[in-house]
């Protein structure tokens, strides 16, 4: 990513969603490690977080009312992006994200 050009909206979306999924593993995930990996293949963005924490049954997401989580729903929808999250207690959380660029 050192010499990807990004729009400034794009460049900015992606920030505030990797810093909530961040801000959610201090949060909710009592992690030793975290990984965040950003990369972009051709025209395709991608964006893994994951963790080593005590994970969560992904069903809860659904009637979520947090605004942190909705807030990465709402940013990467805006994107037309796709999100996927896998979590299980116990076994850390693996959330992956992919836009068109």
């Amino acid at each position: 990513m050192k010499d990807v050009k990004l729009d400034q909206t794009v460049a900015i979306t992606l920030y505030r969603i990797v810093q909530e999924l961040v801000n959610n593993i201090i949060k909710h995930a009592a992690a030793h490690n975290a990984v965040v990996q950003i990369t972009k293949t051709d025209d395709i963005i991608a964006i893994t977080v994951e963790d080593d924490g005590k994970g969560f049954d992904t069903a809860i997401l659904n009637g979520t009312t947090g605004i942190g989580w909705s807030n990465i729903q709402n940013r990467v929808e805006f994107m037309k992006g796709r999100l996927d999250v896998k979590s299980e207690p116990n076994n850390g959380t693996s959330v992956h994200i992919v836009i068109d660029a």
